[in-house]
């Protein structure tokens, strides 16, 4: 899928947690191109309820039509009332669809992630935790929107609760020179990114550039969450991933090319910490050396 020469790619997998039990992974990725934009969704369905997955479908869904037919009102009105009116319009359908099946409307609990983009602006939404990411001149990976955790580390905030006008997040901006987004769950958080640090590792860098370079396609993406982040995630979490980028050489693109650069088999983010602390313990020790000498 293109607009303007911009690309769409996108992944999900269980992780091992569900998959040892025989169990489908709840991460739901969702985009659409619809009246000149371009919007990308990831949901992560909270794995404590009993339909989760159902409700992370539902709101990304929604959430592209939304963007997509309303786009310049969410654009340009008050913040306030967009807060309200996207609040309505995520909750009122799991309402109906909680109706439907006969559950409670918290059973049907999951993140969300969306970037729409249209005519050189942007808009991104984001309740609870999860990973926004941009680049600008096909440069750097850099946190857009960080992930909100609740009361305790491993707690967040869902699309159900009845707090969501306080912690639905609506950027909206010029993209200027953004060259691409990326939207990940936390399980490729995890491995992609440093919650403590605010950094992204080079796993991460390097996929968004193999993809605006060319190299990368659909397939790839598919292996690179199937294959690296999947078996690397700690806490053996489901992973998933949704990618809107220009691509730099457009004219050189293939879809059906097989160059294949290989990435780090370990957790980059992870180990780059231990490094940076290593050499802080390290500087230390050479300074009281220094100090008993004189």
């Amino acid at each position: 899928m293109e607009q303007n020469n911009w690309q769409i790619m996108y992944a999900a997998s269980t992780g091992l947690k569900h998959s040892s039990i025989n169990k489908n992974g709840q991460d739901r990725v969702y985009s659409l191109e619809s009246n000149g934009v371009l919007v990308i969704a990831l949901a992560d369905g909270a794995g404590s309820y009993k339909y989760p997955e159902q409700g992370a479908e539902l709101v990304c869904q929604v959430m592209c039509n939304e963007l997509s037919s309303n786009f310049e009102d969410i654009y340009s009105t008050n913040l306030e009332d967009v807060i309200n009116l996207l609040c309505n319009t995520i909750q009122t359908p799991l309402k109906r669809l909680s109706s439907e099946i006969g559950c409670d409307i918290y059973e049907l609990s999951s993140t969300l992630l969306c970037v729409a983009i249209k005519d050189g602006r942007y808009i991104a939404l984001h309740v609870g935790d999860g990973i926004i990411g941009y680049n600008r001149d096909f440069g750097t990976l850099e946190p857009l929107s960080l992930p909100e955790n609740g009361e305790t580390p491993n707690s967040t905030f869902m699309t159900t609760g009845s707090n969501l006008p306080r912690h639905l997040r609506v950027l909206r901006d010029r993209l200027d020179n953004i060259s691409g987004f990326m939207l990940m769950s936390d399980g490729s958080g995890h491995v992609l990114f440093s919650n403590k640090e605010h950094f992204f590792g080079n796993n991460a860098q390097k996929l968004i550039n193999l993809i605006q370079q060319g190299h990368y396609h659909q397939n790839e993406v598919n292996q690179f969450v199937e294959k690296l982040l999947v078996p690397n995630c700690k806490v053996f979490d489901d992973c998933s991933l949704n990618i809107m980028t220009l691509i730099n050489n457009l004219n050189e693109y293939k879809p059906d090319n097989k160059i294949n650069v290989p990435l780090e088999k370990h957790n980059i983010v992870y180990d780059y910490i231990k490094d940076k602390r290593r050499k802080k313990k390290s500087k230390y020790k050479n300074m009281i050396k220094r100090i008993k000498r004189v």
